[in-house]
């Protein structure tokens, strides 16, 4: 299990930034991976708009840093940068073993 912080500055907030990389690949996807990021957007999709973490099993966030990795972003700020190291570098939630 890994946790994201929930992030909102102007113009970005980390929700939107993986619906973006999930949804927009560069390259296409297979039907596998197609399932793969649907269930992360799944998962996104039951966040309450209260919580300050995103909560994902392991696999869903390989599946997310795969797509992050993979994806070409059109703006470079510093903003952006957080939000991506936050997913690249999850940690699990603070009490899980």
């Amino acid at each position: 299990m890994k946790a994201i912080p929930l992030r909102e500055s102007p113009g970005l907030k980390t929700s939107e930034i993986i619906k973006t990389v999930l949804e927009r690949p560069a390259q296409g996807v297979n039907v596998g991976e197609l399932r793969a990021r649907c269930r992360v957007l799944d998962a996104l999709d039951k966040v309450s708009s209260e919580a300050t973490r995103f909560h994902l099993e392991d696999a869903d966030h390989e599946t997310l840093v795969r797509a992050v990795n993979a994806f070409t972003f059109g703006i470079a700020t510093k903003d952006l940068l957080v939000i991506v190291d936050d997913i690249l570098e999850a940690k699990p939630p603070p009490g899980a073993a």
